[in-house]
């Protein structure tokens, strides 16, 4: 069976989040206090995730007080706990302008700046937020990330020791760092990264779910699935955990299971294809063709340049005997990808020149 493994499922780094947020100071009118009294309250909001709540009440902040840096940041927090990046950046902005010394800005909008792919511009910020304040662990945490994210691992590596000095307790450094030692392929290493980080914050699914992934490279499959099943009960949203596990399922021949968590892979990040195509690659295997073509579709619908999906696709209609429609997902396939042998090997059986 294949599985595919050339579309990433999760960022290869976990950025620690938005920034520190920045509390109100005291001021001496009615007035300060007053906006003091909605930032105070944004925080908590933010804190316990009712971003809404947290956005009305920071953006009554800025209405009192428009001049209020704080109250951008922390606002562009909320933005990005709602994945709204280019908002977020926007508010950080504004924070700049009028407080270019307020560090955590900086920080916050490399973030956003990283989540957004832009990590050459978040180097910048991050590298900013260090020159203002050198031994802030969450500027070196984050532009860790953004160096592993260039592919540059040693200067990665090297801010997640940093971090570590500044802050033995942050456990997103040993995760960040573990992930970098895995593809290194430093076991050793990156077990004792993970299990730091487990010991200090013991309910992550996010680091149960790396060390299951980095137990699968060592081969030890059931030491594996142990982790995905304990990030699935710390969170039964975490969608990796169900897309790494239904991969072991069909790997061990448990096919029902496998389609189950691909399933709630689906509903979780319904616009990732990985889930799709490869439930329907198990469906084949059980001689469902028209359900497996229709997420071979769902695939092709979220991934139009996906040549494997077309050629699988051609396949299955091939098997329900919709000649014309597998000659045309044949002809796409390799249109997209001209070398794909078993497009041409599909074509022939067909009668077709490829």
């Amino acid at each position: 069976m294949r599985l595919m493994k050339h579309l990433r499922l999760v960022p290869h780094v976990l950025m620690v989040a938005a920034c520190t947020h920045v509390p109100a100071q005291s001021g001496q009118d009615n007035s300060n206090l007053d906006t003091k009294g909605y930032v105070d309250k944004g925080l908590a909001e933010i804190r316990r995730g009712d971003t809404d709540a947290a956005l009305a009440d920071l953006t009554h902040a800025i209405d009192l007080q428009p001049d209020l840096a704080v109250a951008y940041v922390n606002r562009a927090a909320a933005y990005q706990q709602k994945r709204l990046y280019e908002t977020a950046i926007l508010d950080y902005d504004k924070a700049i302008e009028l407080k270019p010394t307020l560090e955590p800005a900086y920080v916050g909008r490399g973030v956003a700046l990283g989540y957004m792919h832009r990590n050459d511009e978040g180097m910048a910020d991050f590298n900013k937020a260090i020159e203002l304040m050198s031994n802030d662990a969450e500027a070196y945490v984050n532009r860790g990330a953004a160096f592993a994210n260039l592919g540059r691992v040693d200067q990665a590596i090297a801010d997640y020791a940093r971090t570590i000095e500044l802050n033995p307790k942050m456990a997103a450094s040993y995760v960040n760092r573990g992930m970098l030692y895995r593809k290194a392929r430093r076991f050793d290493e990156a077990i004792a990264d993970y299990n730091k980080a487990i010991e200090l914050s013991p309910r992550s699914a996010k680091t149960f779910y790396e060390r299951g992934r980095l137990y699968e490279d060592m081969d030890q499959k059931d030491t594996a699935f142990d982790d995905l099943q304990t990030a699935i009960t710390l969170d039964r949203n975490f969608q990796p955990a169900y897309f790494e596990r239904a991969k072991w399922w069909s790997v061990n021949g448990k096919i029902d299971n496998a389609i189950q968590d691909y399933g709630k892979a689906i509903e979780l990040r319904p616009e990732r294809p990985e889930a799709y195509i490869n439930r329907a690659m198990l469906y084949d295997q059980e001689g469902l063709s028209e359900r497996s073509i229709a997420d071979y579709s769902k695939t092709i619908e979220l991934k139009p340049d996906f040549a494997e999906a077309y050629e699988l696709r051609a396949l299955a209609f091939e098997k329900l005997g919709e000649r014309e429609k597998s000659i045309a997902d044949f002809q796409k396939a390799l249109t997209l990808a001209p070398d794909r042998a078993a497009s041409k090997d599909g074509l022939h059986s067909l009668g077709v020149a490829p």
